[in-house]
């Protein structure tokens, strides 16, 4: 039930790339062979993808409610909860 996905994920240090479906006519296909995982797909590139399909991903009110995220039991210990912002320092930077 999608026509295309692209994620650039990282779980405790390490980096993973996934695409699937068709490539669509916005995209900078040529960025996916980039060596580092993270630079494949950025959050400048989220936000012109996005803007191509009419949503401003960064926007609060193109969404229907405040919470995206929210954690129903205790917090493990080997995770640790950041920010936004300090999840884009860590992480994009």
């Amino acid at each position: 039930n999608y026509v295309r996905t692209i994620s650039a994920t990282n779980n405790a240090g390490t980096w993973r790339f996934d695409i699937g479906g068709e490539p669509q006519a916005f995209e900078n296909v040529t960025a996916y062979a980039r060596r580092k995982i993270k630079d494949r797909f950025t959050v400048d590139m989220l936000a012109e993808y996005s803007g191509a399909l009419g949503v401003n991903a960064f926007d609060p009110s193109e969404y229907h409610t405040p919470i995206l995220v929210e954690r129903k039991d205790a917090e493990p210990e080997s995770m640790k909860e950041l920010t936004l912002a300090q999840a884009r320092a860590r992480f994009i930077a």
